[in-house]
């Protein structure tokens, strides 16, 4: 991995200490941007999330979670995972069996509740199989934490949209 020096505020740790991969430094870069309203460091947050998750990189994933036991992690279709241990090998496993992926987050709303954040969205997937592109919908929460680090991921949960169905309403009324 290409090593970054710390944001200018460490400038002197940079001098006497280890450069920092990029995931570390874009990591940091987060946690140090000054003049950021807290919406504005939890969309980016965010964002960082779905960076992780479209580029499969494990060591992106690592610095957006709260690697503590009561973090969740519930994938569509999946049972509840606790604990950054157990979500940490569910994103290795996603990225091991996964070819490509591209993610455009709609309907994003952000809520600041206290020292939390709940982002509730829209993830279109598109992934390629076979030769033909796949879009699916998935319905998502992401809840951080503002922690000493910055805004840190404590749960994701994702829930597969159904393909939208019409439903024929008959013309004729119903009487009782």
């Amino acid at each position: 991995a290409t090593a970054l020096p710390l944001p200018p505020q460490h400038s002197r740790s940079v001098e006497s200490g280890p450069l920092l991969t990029k995931a570390r430094a874009r990591a940091l870069q987060l946690r140090y941007d000054g003049g950021m309203s807290d919406t504005q460091a939890v969309a980016k947050a965010n964002e960082s999330f779905y960076r992780a998750f479209q580029d499969m990189d494990m060591d992106q994933m690592s610095e957006v979670w709260d690697q503590s036991e009561s973090s969740i992690c519930v994938h569509p279709g999946w049972e509840m995972l606790s604990g950054w241990h157990a979500i940490r090998e569910s994103w290795r496993a996603i990225f091991a069996h996964t070819g490509y992926m591209r993610f455009e987050a709609s309907d994003v709303d952000i809520q600041i509740i206290d020292g939390a954040a709940r982002v509730s969205c829209i993830e279109n997937i598109f992934t390629v199989a076979d030769g033909m592109t796949i879009h699916s919908r998935v319905a998502c929460t992401n809840l951080f934490v503002r922690k000493e680090r910055g805004w840190l991921l404590v749960l994701h949960h994702g829930s597969a949209i159904a393909e939208s169905q019409s439903v024929q309403v008959p013309d004729t009324e119903v009487t009782h």
